[in-house]
């Protein structure tokens, strides 16, 4: 079975892991504008590397864009990706 693409309505039921993101808002303002490559993700965070150093943002409180596989991009509010990943992908947490 083959996953469908990566849209903004079905993204909270896909791996984020080595997606490039931007933290585009959030409640901690240096935090703002942070990007680069997402390199982990926990029920509450998400961790940017942009190859210099890692830095671990609260999904809750922010807002991420994501430059999906094909090219275009995507802006999520983090809490719709709260709850640990592997639920949220098997489709046992989160929704649109």
């Amino acid at each position: 079975m083959t996953m469908a693409p990566i849209t903004e309505r079905n993204i909270h039921q896909h791996e984020l892991i080595s997606l490039t993101a931007s933290v585009i808002r959030s409640t901690n303002p240096p935090q703002t504008g942070v990007s680069g490559l997402l390199v982990d993700e926990s029920m509450n965070t998400v961790t940017i590397s942009d190859g210099a150093r890692n830095r671990v943002i609260p999904k809750k409180g922010a807002c991420f864009r994501f430059n999906l596989q094909d090219g275009s991009t995507v802006v999520v509010e983090g809490d719709r990706l709260l709850g640990r990943p592997v639920e949220r992908v098997k489709g046992k947490a989160g929704g649109p």
